[in-house]
């Protein structure tokens, strides 16, 4: 039964805790007061922490499942036991929003022990102990002992990944000379023990004289903690360039050149220029029908076709260009729409038939099926399909696959043949014949010579000579322009790479970055002699020939090892913008080796000192 006297200094305290006073804590207080020592405890850290949840429990023994603000400079007292010595123990809440930075310090004067408190699943609350209160705390009272507190310690079961390292911490709280507990108000786990430690460690600071507790913080130097090495940058990562394969054969579809085939549809009243080249190898029957011609030499009315019994096609005959050129004509049967047969080359050049107009959906997918039975296109049947059950997303794959095919297809019917090649190049002293559709569709700086030499068509154009360029880099340069891929394996990467940058093939250029770089990164890792060599070798490339992605892997690899690299000759080869840029993204950076050789210095001092 609490006497008129203590309900009086009961109604005297603030409201948050009233509720609670009626502990058997509290009531120990009341009537023991002045017979203990006192141990004046103060917890600090970031707002919503645990920090007021943390003494409540504590007092109560109960946990104050809503919220409860804090209140700048509250002290509650409670009777405590350490080693069967009662303690008069004041326990003092501070805020830890920033509106509480300018009056927090006054709370810090006159206590015993402070526990630093953060959140165990917020990393930035152990950061704020760290930078704001630690230094805060060493400016107004350095000589007070603290503790280093991790609250809601249940969360470790609940949220495990969420949570900061156990072991990690705890080197850091070693580290700044701090004791560490972990805490649940929830489940009551760890603040008898967290306290217990306190009432100790505070006990032992009271009982010091005024001159003792002002030389224990100078007794006892800090340990001296090295700078923090920076992390090391991860290397850039490369970009693969989308292929540009049927955006260029399109683009000749759409504004015809160097033609061949004429297409004549809806009766004759309308015309279609085409490319042999292209028809032969997205489609066998094409193929079949447009070479046989072609090879039989015959001018005139075909009677092949009537014989291959092609339902679509009615006729098929040879013509002289003005310019010489021998011109194909196939009369497509007057049952098919002008707009379908054109969707159906779009689809040989590209793997796509195009846009279907969603007004005329239906009837031009019956149409264009129509069309893909007739002239054999099965994966024609299967995009339409996939249009008509809204599934076009998987069209992309098939245009992809298609467009493989026909590089290949390309290729081995007519890259370095006798036939079908209308340029020759001699490269090494060899000759090497090509196609000139492919060079003006595929290579802009071919098709920019084609065109000056088209300029006068009564000039027959001679045997392109190359000098100084190798014959495996030419060759690989050409199966990349039939098929979009090149085998870069076989030959030379850097060499390959320059001849791609000269006749501004970009994505050629990309295909030789990256691979260089997977090179060089194995080379780097096997810790070679002669890594050292190849990417300085590797670097003036990319900076002479616009590999721009393989230049900032370089520099990366340059800079993150910059002490195997200064001291070598080959560094010197480089450009002083090059060494400069070099210079300032090193690792590690030039400010931490300052820092790091102060700190030597100071604990060399120290050490002189003890000594």
């Amino acid at each position: 039964m609490l006497l008129e006297d203590d309900h009086l200094i009961i109604r005297g305290m603030d409201p948050v805790f009233r509720h609670y006073t009626h502990s058997w804590k509290n009531y120990l207080f009341l009537r023991c007061r002045y017979r203990s020592d006192e141990v004046k405890v103060l917890v600090v850290g970031d707002s919503g922490v645990g920090k007021t949840s943390l003494l409540i429990t504590y007092v109560t023994d109960s946990f104050p499942h809503q919220y409860i603000p804090s209140i700048a400079d509250f002290d509650h007292h409670i009777i405590g036991t350490v080693e069967g010595q009662n303690i008069n123990l004041t326990l003092w809440d501070t805020g830890g929003g920033e509106y509480y930075d300018r009056l927090r310090p006054l709370s810090y004067y006159g206590r015993d022990i402070i526990l630093l408190c953060f959140d165990i699943r917020d990393d930035s609350t152990l950061l704020s102990v760290k930078e704001k209160f630690i230094p805060d705390l060493d400016k107004h009272v350095p000589n007070i002992p603290r503790i280093l507190v991790g609250c809601k310690s249940d969360l470790r079961i609940t949220e495990p990944n969420s949570c900061v390292d156990k072991d990690q911490t705890e080197r850091s709280a070693n580290a700044l000379g701090l004791h560490y507990f972990e805490t649940s108000s929830v489940k009551g786990h760890g603040l008898q023990t967290c306290f217990d430690k306190a009432m100790r460690m505070g006990l032992d600071y009271s009982r010091l004289p005024r001159k003792g507790k002002q030389k224990l913080y100078h007794s006892t130097p800090k340990k001296m903690i090295p700078p923090v090495k920076p992390i090391k940058e991860k290397p850039p990562t490369f970009v693969w360039e989308k292929s540009t394969f049927a955006e260029d054969w399109l683009q000749m579809l759409n504004n015809p050149k160097y033609s061949d085939v004429m297409f004549l549809l809806g009766g004759g009243r309308h015309e279609c220029e085409a490319h042999s080249i292209v028809l032969s190898s997205a489609s066998e029957l094409f193929c079949r029908i447009i070479r046989n011609h072609k090879y039989s030499g015959s001018v005139g009315t075909s009677e092949d076709t009537i014989f291959d019994k092609v339902e679509g096609i009615d006729t098929i005959f040879g013509t002289k260009h003005i310019d010489g050129r021998n011109i194909i004509t196939i009369e497509i049967n007057h049952t098919f729409e002008a707009v379908t047969f054109k969707q159906l080359l779009t689809f040989l050049y590209t793997g796509d038939p195009g846009t279907i107009l969603e007004t005329y959906k239906t009837e031009q997918l019956t149409e264009l099926r129509r069309a893909a039975d007739t002239f054999k296109l099965p994966y024609l049947n299967n995009i339409c399909l996939n249009i008509e059950n809204d599934e076009q997303f998987l069209n992309k794959s098939i245009a992809e696959y298609l467009n493989r095919g026909t590089g290949q297809r390309m290729k081995e019917l007519y890259f370095n043949q006798t036939t079908d090649c209308d340029i020759k190049f001699e490269v090494e002293g060899e000759h090497i014949t090509a196609s000139t559709v492919v060079l003006y569709c595929r290579c802009p700086v071919f098709a920019d010579m084609l065109s000056m030499e088209s300029e006068n068509e009564n000039v027959e154009s001679p045997e392109i000579q190359l000098p100084d360029t190798h014959l495996c880099s030419f060759l690989a340069l050409l199966e990349f322009l039939y098929t979009d891929h090149a085998s870069i394996c076989d030959v030379n990467g850097t060499g390959l790479l320059r001849i791609a940058d000269k006749y501004g093939i970009s994505k050629l250029v990309n295909y030789c970055e990256i691979y260089i770089i997977n090179m060089l990164d194995k080379l780097t890792k096997s810790s070679s002699d002669y890594a050292v060599q190849d990417i300085i070798d590797a670097l003036l490339t990319a900076q002479a020939f616009n590999a721009e992605q393989l230049t900032r892997w370089c520099l990366h690899t340059i800079s993150t090892n910059y002490d195997t690299f200064q001291n070598t000759e080959q560094f010197s080869q480089l450009s002083d913008q090059t060494k400069k840029h070099i210079e300032t993204n090193r690792w590690p950076p030039l400010p931490y080796l300052q820092d790091f050789e102060r700190f030597e210095r100071r604990r060399q001092r120290r050490k002189c000192s003890i000594l």
